[in-house]
Parts: C-alpha cells; sequence; structure tokens
C-alpha cells in the first residue's frame, strides 16, 4: 500500500496510487506499507528469454515499448468466477477492439533480435554409469543473464532428425549438488540409459551455480519436508519452478537444432510457452527409474 495518499487501499483510486508510488523515479522501502492490496513481483533479468512467465512479459513489453521497465498484472475473470482461458481472451480481445499478446509471442520476437546463450566448448563423453559404448557428442553452454551453464549431451543426429520431422526424445535435469555425485537420482541414469538405446535424444544437464548448493540440497533432503522431499529427489519430481524456469534450455536445445520434441518427463503440468522457441511437445513420457545397486540408496 502506498504510505500516503490512500484511505483503505482497496479502492481503484487507491490501488492506482500504490502503483505509482511503487514504480515512481524516486520509489523506495519508505513510499509503501505492507501488507496491503497490491502484491510486488520482480522480474529475472534476461525477461522471458529466461522465465516464461506474466511477470517477466509485462516487463520486457513496457522495455520494448521504450518505457520503463515495469508493468501491471490482472487477470480476467469469467462470469462463473474461473480465469478466462485464451479462447475467452481472443472474444474479449475482439469486443473491446484490443491487441492479444502472448508470452509465446514476445519469446519468438525476441529470439529473433537476441542470442543470451553461447555455446563455448564441443567434445564427447560417456557416462561411467552407463558402462562401456560408444560416447555421446558433448556441447557446452553458458548465458550471460545468469550464472547458470548447460550441458546437453546427444545421441545420434538430432539435428537432421528434426529438419525431417522426427520427434526427439529429450530429458532436462537441474543439478543437485549432493544427490548427483552419490547416484541418488536414478531417474538420471534411467534418462540416459532410455536416450542410448533410442540412439537419438538429448539430455540437457543444467547448473545454476546461485542456487544449488549443497547446503540447500541437504535440507531438501534431510530438513523440512523431510522423506517427502527425498521421495521427490529420488523420482526425478518436475517442481514448477523447474519447469517455468524452462526458457534458457529451450533456447540451448533450439541451437542444437530440435523443433518437435518427446520429453521424458513426470509432471502434466504445461511448459509456459515453449513454443515461442520453435519448440513443439509432441508426447510426454515418464521418466524410466532404474533397478539394481546404483537404486538402493536410501535415507538414515
Amino acid at each position: 500500500e502506498a504510505r500516503h495518499g490512500v484511505t483503505t487501499g482497496i479502492s481503484a483510486r487507491d490501488r492506482a496510487t500504490t502503483i505509482r508510488a511503487a514504480v515512481g523515479d524516486e520509489a523506495g522501502p519508505g513510499n509503501i506499507v505492507s501488507p496491503g492490496h497490491i502484491f510486488p513481483l520482480r522480474a529475472r533479468k534476461g525477461g522471458v528469454l529466461v522465465r516464461t512467465g506474466q511477470t517477466e512479459g509485462s516487463v520486457d513489453l513496457a522495455r520494448l515499448a521504450g518505457l520503463k521497465p515495469a508493468g501491471v498484472i490482472c487477470e480476467i475473470i469469467r462470469d462463473d468466477g474461473e480465469m478466462a482461458r485464451r479462447p475467452e481472451l481472443e472474444q474479449f480481445a475482439q469486443k473491446h477492439g484490443l491487441m492479444l499478446l502472448s508470452v509465446a509471442d514476445m519469446i519468438a520476437y525476441r529470439l529473433l533480435r537476441e542470442r543470451i546463450v553461447r555455446q563455448k566448448a564441443i567434445g564427447s563423453l560417456r557416462p561411467g554409469a552407463l558402462g562401456p559404448g560408444d560416447p555421446f557428442a558433448a556441447y557446452y553452454y553458458d548465458t550471460e543473464v545468469e550464472d547458470t551453464e548447460y550441458l546437453a549431451l546427444v545421441r545420434g543426429d538430432v539435428a537432421a532428425a528434426s529438419a525431417a520431422g522426427q520427434a526427439v526424445l529429450v530429458r532436462v535435469a537441474a543439478m543437485d549438488a549432493l544427490c548427483d555425485p552419490f547416484m541418488l537420482r536414478p531417474d538420471l541414469t534411467g534418462a540416459l540409459e532410455a536416450i542410448d538405446q533410442a540412439g537419438l535424444g538429448v539430455f540437457l544437464y543444467v547448473v545454476n551455480r546461485s542456487r544449488m548448493r549443497l547446503g540447500t540440497s541437504f535440507e531438501r533432503l534431510f530438513g523440512g519436508a523431510g522423506r517427502e522431499s527425498f521421495a521427490q529427489l529420488r523420482t526425478g519430481s518436475d517442481s514448477s519452478e523447474a519447469l517455468r524456469d524452462f526458457g534458457l534450455g529451450a533456447q540451448v536445445l533450439a541451437d542444437i537444432g530440435l523443433k518437435k520434441i518427446r520429453l521424458m518427463i513426470h509432471s502434466d503440468r504445461k511448459i509456459a510457452a515453449i513454443e515461442g522457441f520453435g519448440i513443439e511437445v509432441v508426447e510426454r513420457i515418464p521418466i524410466p527409474g532404474r533397478t539394481g545397486a546404483r537404486r538402493a540408496a536410501t535415507q538414515t
């Protein structure tokens, strides 16, 4: 809520006053009191190419228009109280003469003009957990906007397969500093085995050094949610945050040449605006687990 110039804070006039106070050139903590009726959100650096969300979309839209990088987000509600979806929004826009723009549209626009992931090195390797066999092609990427690195392990000529209209098997996995070295996530090996056996696919390993600290992993494994967290780590559950942060990973996949993918994933959540990167998810496939000694790690 604005510290000055409002009453209850709930009226449209009061909310407008609060918004102006929050985004003013001289705005600071002293201009706002909390809690209130306007909820502040912070967009990620890199915008929709990093996180495919409405927050980043609103700020990107203002920035691309040459305005202050700030925006106001509101939901349009149907008569039954549910949030309006694209078909209803298209009707609403047509009725009121409004332009309709999606996050996917903004991603496609920015990708025509910007590149924020960089391929830094190419090599080959074969994960020891798979046993003897042909190595994977290995592509190392980093990015200009986050402390994040990407290792893409590629089996087969995925670019040629994509150009021919074939869907390519893909798994995207974020690093866990504690579980991965001690093989407590059988989904990683299971996904690699599936790609190896298919002879065509990409395993994209994401390392965010600013977020995936050893202490964070330890807390997820042994503290807080306890065994529930441990079960999620072992089965490779995909969090909503991970899915929302798919943006830069999708840019890496697009750079490798992928267009249609068969995504190995546990979650049925929609991956927001991935089509803006020129990638279509044609099938979702459960991540194969793995039996044997490597899967027998237990929490004590």
